[in-house]
């Protein structure tokens, strides 16, 4: 979800965030929610809330360190003969 953030950053609001978000990645708007209010509540994040509308939300500075580690994190995707995925390298 980091990786939508950094593409749309400064440019959208929260709310049409968590639409893009629950289209692109088809899953359900109240986990985007949910995962979105985590990253803010974490500090990776800025966005308007209830009593500040009409912020975009953006990266703050450690948001964009954690963007560069994942983005930067050389992952070895091993499929096994049941089919399954595992992902190393984390």
């Amino acid at each position: 979800m980091l990786r939508i953030v950094a593409e749309v950053q400064g440019e959208t609001l929260y709310t049409t965030l968590i639409d893009r978000i629950s289209d692109e990645l088809e899953i359900p708007k109240s986990t985007v929610r949910w995962n979105l209010k985590g990253l803010r509540d974490s500090g990776l994040i800025t966005a308007g809330d209830r009593d500040n509308k009409g912020v975009p939300v953006r990266l703050t500075e450690i948001g964009k360190v954690m963007v560069g580690l994942v983005s930067s994190a050389d992952l070895e995707i091993i499929t096994t003969p049941a089919s399954s995925t595992i992902v190393n390298g984390c």
